[in-house]
């Protein structure tokens, strides 16, 4: 249960420091991770 509780914290800070970093490129990265990763897996499905 730590260390459960201490990943989430650390990936929230990391998700924060991104986004206040640079928020247009990190909902770029998702938002072509996303479209690519539906296409071939819905194909190969």
């Amino acid at each position: 249960m730590d260390i459960q509780l201490d990943t989430s914290k650390l990936n929230i800070s990391v998700a924060t420091t991104r986004g206040v970093f640079q928020p247009p490129r990190y909902s770029k990265i998702r938002m072509e991770s996303e479209t690519p990763r539906p296409g071939p897996l819905a194909l190969k499905n």
